[in-house]
Order: structure tokens, then sequence, then C-alpha cells
């Protein structure tokens, strides 16, 4: 046949760029990165195009981030939630890339070093319990919650309170600490908070914040027993005309405290 001259045509270069508003971020912290995506045939921004936020230095390759959206001048602001990358360092080596599309060159920021601050170590004490206490009564659980840092207590955050199993711990009852850290939580025995025996294995957590890091408390167990109770038949008559009424009294109490129990029904029987 005949021949056809065809021409390539090179894709267009792109140029991305990449700040932050800080060098620094506490671990659990946001932080935003910003920058632009242009041509450099006209120096235009690209808009609608995805920009990654990746980590370089990690000893396993490059580690996505986060990613986000150009604008109609091809800006963008990405938002990420400080967490550890790498196993081995608390700095991490951001870069911002564009992957390109079927007419433009893809692209890669230099690189901006973030340090990661780890969160502040917190420790939580949980005051000893009584070792035993009676179906359905209040137990009331103590403790405080400090800064490791500083020493000082820990205001206004929630505090748990869980019985260990083998698989999953069973959430009891939480509350919230005061300005000085403490907490007072109040939480009813019920006859089978344990599948598998008359015990709880309790312990107090406190999940952790956005600076600060999680702890959980010493482990105490707790017995839980029945009340006993006293049923009291008095005498009836020791004859009865057959047909008539007889009617049986007496009252039921608690041993725990003698007072008497409502509402329940007692049944009479021949011996």
């Amino acid at each position: 046949s005949s021949e056809y001259d065809i021409t390539i045509l090179e894709k267009t270069a792109t140029t991305i760029t990449l700040s932050s508003a800080s060098t620094s971020v506490q671990e659990g912290q946001n932080i935003t990165f910003t920058g632009r995506l242009t041509r450099n045939d006209t120096g235009a921004g690209l808009s609608g195009a995805t920009v990654g936020i990746y980590e370089g230095r990690n000893i396993t390759g490059d580690v996505f981030m986060a990613s986000g959206t150009t604008d109609a001048s091809g800006y963008y602001s990405i938002t990420w939630v400080a967490v550890k990358l790498d196993a081995l360092s608390w700095v991490l080596e951001t870069f911002a890339k564009y992957a390109g599309s079927t007419t433009l060159k893809s692209s890669t920021s230099s690189e901006y070093d973030i340090t990661i601050l780890e969160k502040t170590a917190t420790t939580i004490t949980l005051n000893a319990p009584t070792s035993s206490t009676y179906k359905w009564s209040t137990v009331t659980f103590t403790g405080r919650l400090i800064r490791n840092d500083t020493g000082a207590g820990v205001s206004g955050v929630v505090i748990s309170m869980y019985d260990k199993d083998l698989l999953f711990d069973d959430y009891l009852v939480s509350g919230a600490t005061d300005s000085n850290g403490n907490f007072s939580v109040a939480w009813t025995a019920w006859p089978s908070a344990d599948d598998f025996d008359d015990t709880v294995e309790v312990y107090a957590k406190f999940d952790g914040s956005g600076t600060l890091a999680s702890s959980s408390s010493t482990q105490y167990t707790i017995g839980i027993v029945g009340v006993g109770t006293t049923l009291i038949l008095n005498p009836p008559p020791s004859e009865v005309q057959e047909d008539n009424i007889v009617n049986f009294t007496g009252r039921l109490t608690r041993n725990d405290t003698g007072a008497g129990v409502i509402s329940t029904r007692i049944k009479v029987y021949d011996a």
C-alpha cells in the first residue's frame, strides 16, 4: 500500500507541588496537605484531577495515605488523620502524585518531611472493689486516669468497665472523669453477668483520645452470690371443718438486711 506518516503527539508534561500547614502533627490529629497541579505548556491549573498523598520512606515501599480532587484552578486540599506508617521511624517522607491521563503526563512533587508526635501515655487506676456482692445489688467502681508525662488527671473522658472473657470482653458500664481525672461508676450486678460462672473479672479501660493513648487497669474478681431468704409460716389452726376456708399467714425476709420481700408468690404444700 501507500505509506502514511503518523505523528505521535507527546503527552503534555505536568507539575505538582506539595506543602503542609505544619512539619509535625500529633498522632491521631488531622493534618492538611495543599498544593497545585499545572500544565507545563501553558502553566494553567488542571481541574477535576485526582491527587494522591504517599509516604515514601516505608520499609515496604510507598504507602498510600489519602487522595483528593483539584478545583477549577488546579489547587487541592487533602486532610489526613496522622498515624505511624513506618515501623522504624516517626518521620514521614510525604509526597503528592498525579497519575496522569491519556493526554497528560504523570508527575510527582518534592518530598516533605512530617514528624508524627507520639500520643501521650496514660495510666488508669481502678480501686479494689468488693470481692463479692449479691445479685442485683449496686457496685460502685472508682479510680483515676492520669497523663504519664505530667501526672495530671485527665478530665471529661469516658471510662468503661469490662468483664474479662476468653474471646470477647463484656461491656458492663461507663462514666466520665471529673476535673481531677477521678471517676465513680455504679453498676448493677445482674444474675448472669458471666455465661460461665458466677464471677466477673472486672477492669477499667480508657479508649484514648486525639492526643492521649489508651490504657487499661489492673483486673479484679468479684463473686456474685444470691441473696438468702427466710420464710416463716405462722401456725395454722390444728383442726378445721371440712369445706371451711383456712388462711395461711407468714413473712418472707432477706437474710442480708432483714427487710421484707414484696410481691413474691408463696406456695403452701401438704408435707
